[in-house]
């Protein structure tokens, strides 16, 4: 065992502190030596601290109490110190602080340093404590760190409602970017039970204001509008949620849910009879040949039908397709899905989804035409389309006489159509009206009551030329007027992924663009400013121009 009993030799600091040197005379423990005058002495000289009287040290060390003591006024001491510095961001959100180490002798920043600094800088708002009282307990030096942080404003959002059921009935067609249509997947009659909910209100989120770091205030807005639940027929609102009276349809319509009965049968037949029904009609097989279908609400019919005529205030969905045999019709507002469309008058005002083929059929649609299955081919007939295209194929090798009238509502350009064929009508009749009082004048007659018919005749004629001109001319004025309102939307085209076929007519409005000889191949083709153009189509890598994004 060790018998020398413990020593420890007394020592000292010499510091800067608010413009004074400061000393810290530490005692020795034990049996150690104590701090010498001359060594405090020394340690002045080296720093360029003032000299002070000899006995003045000599007495604190006498005292050696390990706390600081006010030695002699040091100025020049603050250039050994630690010092801060305060960096702001341009947008004045952020400060950025950096600590230098003290050199032998200088001190150290002190809490109300950084504070006064902060002070000085304007600094008030987002100044982080933990930060500033770590970095000064760990010393840590010559690297910066974020002292003060600005907060953005954060918009508030509203209450909204959660909806259980699939709002738009075309989602998971437009999720596949105008893939392969999945007519399974596009069930437009969405069944729910008495019980079901159907719709939920969520809590809004308030707004929170943003600063910057010098206490400017940014207030945040709400987002829109707050949303309430509200429902309608066979549905009622219970704890903030819509919960359905009966089993039916689930529907949305003007942000109001409801529960329509639904219709479903097997087939329309003599069985039946027509149906005109103000709901959702569901028919599992199809529509015997003569025989009519009409709804407010949604269409579905599982197997293909003929000369039937189908008119729904919404969408209509065949599951199998329709060959009207030039007597079948479908008009609906909203949108069609079928597999093929054959010798069919259709009137469609929403989109048109074909997964085959659309065969010589008048075809008006407001929005777009997609085919997109493994043949997706447009022959024959009149496509009236407001919006885009999407096809493999226009036309075939036999030339079939195909026109396609592209980016202009369809009652808008028939009604164009209608007017000019009036016109030739109006022009046609002018043109017998002139033979016929030629012819009158050539007759002469032996009695005065045959000349009194003839000149009543001529007299009614001209009257009909002059009333038959009045009504040409206007019909030129307004024809002119609507030419100039048939602008085609600038965003509609034509995609054919394989080819177009000669013999098919393609129009942009009333701009034709004629097909050559040899046909298109693979090609995007649409109007800019004047000008049709055609750019070819890479399925491998499916763009289109950027204009038409």
């Amino acid at each position: 065992m060790n018998n020398h009993s413990y020593q420890k030799s007394g020592k000292f600091d010499l510091i800067y502190c608010d413009g004074f040197a400061e000393i810290i005379v530490y005692p020795p423990e034990g049996g150690g030596l104590p701090v010498y005058p001359e060594e405090i002495s020394n340690r002045m000289k080296i720093l360029g601290i003032p000299s002070v009287r000899l006995q003045k040290i000599v007495e604190i060390i006498k005292e050696a109490k390990s706390l600081p003591v006010q030695l002699i006024e040091w100025p020049d001491g603050i250039l050994l110190s630690s010092k801060i510095t305060i960096s702001i961001s341009d947008d004045s959100m952020i400060a950025e602080a950096r600590i230098t180490s003290p050199k032998p002798g200088g001190g150290e920043v002190t809490l109300r340093d950084v504070y006064n600094e902060l002070e000085n800088q304007n600094i008030t708002l987002g100044i982080d404590e933990k930060i500033i009282n770590r970095v000064l307990s760990e010393r840590y030096y010559n690297r910066s760190f974020i002292i003060a942080q600005g907060r953005e404003a954060v918009e508030g959002i509203e209450a909204f409602i959660e909806y259980f059921f699939e709002t738009e009935r075309l989602k998971p067609f437009l999720e596949m970017k105008y893939g392969r249509i999945n007519l399974k997947e596009l069930n437009f009659i969405q069944n729910c039970h008495k019980g079901d909910k159907l719709a939920e209100l969520k809590p809004a989120e308030p707004a929170v204001d943003g600063f910057d770091i010098f206490g400017t205030c940014f207030p945040a807005e709400s987002n829109g509008e707050p949303s309430t639940l509200t429902c309608g027929q066979n549905c009622h609102i219970e704890n903030e949620k819509i919960i359905s009276d009966i089993k039916g349809n689930v529907i949305l319509v003007d942000g109001v849910v409801e529960v329509e009965e639904i219709v479903s049968v097997n087939n329309v037949d003599y069985e039946t009879g027509n149906i005109n029904f103000d709901g959702s009609v569901d028919i599992s097989g199809t529509i015997a040949d003569g025989f009519s279908v009409k709804a407010t609400g949604d269409i579905q019919v599982g197997k293909c039908i003929g000369r039937a005529e189908v008119i729904s205030e919404r969408n209509v969905i065949l599951k199998a397709g329709i060959n009207g045999d030039r007597e079948g019709s479908i008009n609906c507002s909203g949108n069609l899905a079928t597999k093929y469309i054959e010798s069919s008058t259709i009137s469609c005002g929403g989109d048109i989804l074909a997964e085959e083929a659309v065969m010589n059929s008048q075809i008006d649609v407001v929005g777009s035409l997609f085919l997109s299955g493994r043949r997706a081919e447009l022959i024959g007939g009149l496509s009236i389309v407001g919006g885009i295209v999407h096809c493999k194929k226009i036309g075939n090798l036999y030339d079939a006489k195909t026109n396609i009238i592209l980016g202009i509502h369809p009652t808008k350009i028939e009604s164009f159509f209608n007017m000019q064929r009036t016109l030739e009508e109006k022009k046609t009749r002018l043109d017998k009206l002139d033979e016929q009082i030629y012819q009158m004048k050539a007759l002469h007659p032996k009695d005065k009551e045959g000349a009194k018919k003839i000149f009543t005749a001529m007299k009614r004629a001209e009257e009909e030329i002059s009333r038959t001109g009045s009504e040409i001319t206007a019909l030129v004025h307004n024809l002119q007027n609507m030419r100039a309102e048939l602008v085609p939307f600038e965003k509609s085209y034509i995609l054919a992924e394989d080819r177009i076929f000669r013999g098919v007519k393609l129009s942009f409005g009333l701009q034709d663009h004629p097909v050559p000889d040899k046909g298109i191949s693979s090609s995007v083709v649409y109007r800019k400013g004047k000008n049709i153009l055609e750019v070819g189509y890479n399925r491998a890598n499916p763009e289109i121009p950027e204009e038409l994004r």
